[in-house]
């Protein structure tokens, strides 16, 4: 039966691949690829750039109320 199956498909005409079929899917996926960057960069990049410049801006208020600078990392 699988011989059978592949004779017949041998035998079919296939047809010709559309002229602007690349430059169709090249749209397509480029419009897929921006959007997933887009996502990426509102859901992931803007939040943590937002988080680490409040991180600075406070740091920069503690400092300039205590004139100190407080450190987990710091030893002393």
């Amino acid at each position: 039966m699988p011989a059978d199956l592949w004779t017949q498909l041998a035998e079919r005409e296939v047809p010709e691949v559309p002229e602007r079929f690349d430059l169709q899917v090249h749209q397509r996926v480029n419009r897929w690829l921006l959007l997933a960057q887009l996502a990426d960069l509102a859901l992931r990049g803007v939040p943590q750039a937002m988080w680490l410049f409040a991180r600075s801006v406070f740091g920069l208020l503690i400092f300039t109320l205590s004139g100190s600078y407080h450190s987990k990392n710091r030893k002393d």
